[in-house]
């Protein structure tokens, strides 16, 4: 390719000019997109610590 004086761009082949030709319509509906993995649930709480040990209690 090369450019003229003017800017334009020209071809070193001689090239038709294609006819706009619209997409034919579609004949069927669209595929559905599947479904997205399902979300995992948070994380739940540890357990609460369990109370202190009263140590008067433990050793009578």
């Amino acid at each position: 390719m090369s450019w003229d004086s003017a800017g334009m761009v020209m071809s070193f082949f001689p090239v038709a000019a294609a006819v706009a030709v619209p997409a034919p319509a579609p004949t069927a509906a669209p595929i559905a997109a599947p479904l997205p993995p399902p979300a995992i649930a948070p994380m739940a709480a540890p357990a609460p610590l369990p109370p202190p040990i009263m140590t008067q209690l433990r050793f009578s």
